[in-house]
């Protein structure tokens, strides 16, 4: 419908207060690979998050992607990388440890500057909220690989949800 991608439903979070709650808490351990196909439609968009404040995969302001747990720089933060998508983008993110070690926006990869540490890896059971902050956004697809892809694999990736919804980029 009008709220989907190329005729397909997808998931729309209002910003407001709702979010889709797990039934079970997920543990992403060390390593582990998230990719969502999704589009922001306020002033933030959160794929994945907790009561608390974990932002294990994906948020976007305005101009960045950020990647990390929002807990500001005294004990994680974000790691940001600048993109100036607009619409629908497919957005990964891959992490080691506590670290954000290469992520892809639509076909462009995201540096992050430093990857030393951007937050603890804790556990998530949301998607469309983090903490306090709901999303502004529709997500249309997200995976989870409890590993860290490759460069190529997340390229790889990123074609086969590009072709599966009908080309976002």
């Amino acid at each position: 419908g009008a709220n989907g991608l190329n005729g397909l439903p997808v998931l729309r979070f209002d910003g407001v207060a709702h979010a889709y709650t797990l039934a079970s808490i997920t543990t992403t351990g060390g390593d582990f690979t998230i990719i969502a196909v999704m589009k922001r439609n306020g002033t933030v968009a959160v794929s994945l998050g907790q009561d608390g404040d974990f932002l294990p995969g994906h948020g976007r302001n305005a101009t960045d992607a950020l990647i990390g747990n929002g807990r500001g720089p005294s004990s994680g933060g974000y790691a940001q990388a600048p993109t100036t998508t607009t619409g629908w983008e497919i957005l990964s993110a891959a992490w080691s440890g506590t670290a954000a070690v290469r992520g892809q926006s639509n076909a462009s990869t995201l540096t992050f500057g430093s990857t030393t540490v951007y937050g603890n890896a804790t556990n998530w059971n949301r998607i469309g909220r983090r903490g306090a902050t709901y999303g502004n956004n529709d997500l249309a697809d997200l995976i989870y690989w409890p590993s860290v892809l490759t460069a190529d694999e997340i390229v790889q990736a990123h074609a086969n949800l590009n072709a599966t919804w009908g080309g976002v980029y």
